[in-house]
């Protein structure tokens, strides 16, 4: 529980889409316009002196909903599923018009930084996850395979 206390401040976005790297020492996010990340409260200009990549890709913003999901129904927290299904809908929504999402997402805009798609790393497992959060969390039955 502490570990995934120490990643909600990745989701502290007006997007709701997560940034993807936080210090899990300090919980402090590693992006420039963070509150947290300044030296000290008198010194403005600290958070621009290391600025990080902020760019996360669909499916690291996208594939946390099981984890999430379960890690907030085995303790009772509800922030963490509140969160993760935030920024996958924040995925969701900017889709193109024949419903594939880019590689690369800004969780400051809510851009899209790269719109290449595909089926390789960082844009397959955002659907992978969303097919399997629909089966494991919509509370329907499985069809039956056989």
């Amino acid at each position: 529980l502490d570990m995934a206390e120490r990643l909600l401040p990745a989701f502290y976005t007006t997007t709701g889409l997560p940034y993807p790297r936080v210090n899990l020492r300090h919980g402090i996010p590693f992006y420039i316009n963070s509150p947290l990340h300044k030296v000290s409260p008198n010194d403005p200009d600290s958070t621009q002196k290391y600025p990080e990549k902020t760019d996360t890709c669909a499916a690291g913003a996208g594939s946390l909903v099981l984890e999430f999901t379960v890690l907030s129904r085995l303790t009772g927290d509800q922030r963490f599923e509140h969160l993760a299904k935030r920024a996958f809908w924040a995925v969701w929504k900017g889709k193109s018009e024949i419903g594939l999402v880019g590689n690369a997402i800004d969780p400051e805009r809510g851009d899209w930084v790269n719109f290449d798609t595909g089926i390789g790393a960082g844009v397959d497992s955002f659907f992978e996850y969303a097919l399997k959060s629909h089966i494991l969390l919509s509370g329907h039955d499985l069809p039956n395979v056989t």
